[in-house]
């Protein structure tokens, strides 16, 4: 009986140089809209101030008073400050609600 030899791998060689990019296709996801953001939430402080001051909210400047005589701010506890160069500093902490407005009053040299 004549013997019959075993096939023999074969071995493959690449060319020379980068492999070849495979395309691959992706299925995109169905995308849902975005929910809309309603309006911010924000709180009204009221500045009665005389006869002027610079006004800063935690520790940021915010304006002169008058002309400024409303600050918009977050619901919270914000402290302001009110600089007059004649005289001393005059600081307040005040809760700022978004249904509640606040009145800040202060009168320099009284």
């Amino acid at each position: 009986m004549p013997s019959v030899a075993a096939p023999q791998p074969t071995q493959t060689t690449q060319a020379a140089g980068p492999p070849r990019a495979r395309a691959l296709k992706v299925a995109a996801a169905p995308t849902a809209p975005l929910p809309l953001a309603g309006p911010a939430v924000t709180g009204v402080v009221q500045l009665a101030i005389s006869p002027w001051g610079q006004v800063e909210v935690d520790g940021a400047a915010a304006g002169t008073t008058p002309p400024l005589a409303r600050l918009t701010l977050p619901p919270g506890r914000h402290r302001i400050v009110v600089r007059n160069d004649d005289f001393a500093p005059f600081a307040a902490l005040v809760q700022v609600e978004a249904d509640k407005p606040v009145t800040l009053r202060h009168r320099f040299g009284s």
